[in-house]
């Protein structure tokens, strides 16, 4: 008896194994490793996003299987951690690292391959198909951002890739164009040289390496056409400083895409954002002017929850006088 039974008709999993084939044999392993961790957010996917997550579900297991990685224990164990980390909020309000720890969450998490490699990297790349929120996030990015970014050759960057999937998604999107970036981790650099590399993206086109958003941005004034800042506002000591870089090298009206979560402990969130008017009132005041917003508290996902997390997404101009 297939694992799916449970969630969808025989006839309909016998047709999604002929189109997803990566994707029902990743849910019957993921239903029979963690079904206790993965029955809702599986049944709300199945319910309510199934022509978004399958699709997008085929393609990012596609991608883990062309740099010929294990997607299913990344994805339980970084779940699990994730889990732990956010019931600690819950009794106690506070995150893991303070502002004034960051070195401190840089050699425990960014620079500890146990957590990187193991982990971490891939199993945030497996969440944007595999956590509705994640799933929704990442489909306003494609259908907002991507769609923003001229048709002409361009130069991007992303600062905090990360483990690559926003950047490869860009230039696949658009093939003339070029990304530069950089993150704090060498296990990012190598995972999203990988991505790119097994995904078919040529290396001429990307120029990434290692940097800190605390010491700046290399590049010049109005130099970029668009700029991913995804997952990192959360993440570093002075937000401000590093907005008011996007701003300063970002083109007028080249697009911005800025992520972030408010009252949600992570095992490297230092920032704390207790509502979205922090977020808001951070970017205005240094420089940038919302476009579009997704708020994606996660009562939307399980109403009965007590869980305060809010996710949220914003595509962004800067502000010009």
């Amino acid at each position: 008896m297939s694992q799916l039974e449970s969630y969808l008709p025989a006839a309909d999993i016998a047709g999604k194994q002929q189109q997803y084939p990566l994707s029902v044999a990743f849910l019957e392993d993921l239903i029979d490793k963690a079904k206790i961790i993965f029955d809702k957010q599986i049944q709300f996917l199945l319910a309510e996003r199934a022509d978004t997550f399958w699709p997008v579900a085929e393609k990012i297991l596609q991608l883990s299987h062309n740099i010929q990685a294990d997607p299913l224990t990344p994805l339980i164990n970084f779940s699990i951690e994730m889990l732990k980390q956010q019931s600690v909020y819950m009794k106690s309000g506070e995150y893991m690292y303070s502002v004034d720890e960051y070195e401190n969450a840089y050699d425990d998490i960014y620079n500890n391959p146990d957590v990187m490699e193991k982990y971490y990297l891939h199993g945030l790349l497996m969440t944007h198909a595999f956590w509705p929120i994640h799933l929704d996030m990442h489909m306003f990015f494609e259908n907002e951002f991507l769609s923003a970014i001229p048709s002409t050759a361009t130069v991007g960057a992303e600062i905090g890739y990360g483990h690559g999937l926003y950047l490869l998604e860009t230039l696949r999107h658009s093939p003339e164009s070029k990304a530069v970036g950089f993150d704090v981790s060498q296990y990012a650099l190598a995972f999203t040289k990988r991505v790119l590399e097994h995904n078919g993206i040529a290396p001429e086109r990307y120029d990434l390496g290692l940097g800190d958003v605390r010491d700046g941005l290399p590049y010049e004034d109005n130099s970029l056409d668009w700029c991913i800042f995804a997952e990192v506002l959360e993440h570093i000591p002075n937000p401000d400083q590093a907005l008011q870089e996007l701003a300063r090298c970002t083109k007028s009206g080249g697009p911005i895409f800025v992520t972030t979560a408010a009252n949600n402990r992570s095992v490297d969130h230092i920032w704390h954002f207790h509502n979205l008017e922090e977020v808001e009132d951070m970017l205005n005041r240094n420089g940038l002017q919302i476009v579009k917003q997704l708020d994606l508290p996660l009562s939307r996902y399980m109403p009965n929850t007590t869980d305060p997390t809010i996710n949220v997404a914003y595509i962004c101009n800067k502000i010009t006088s």
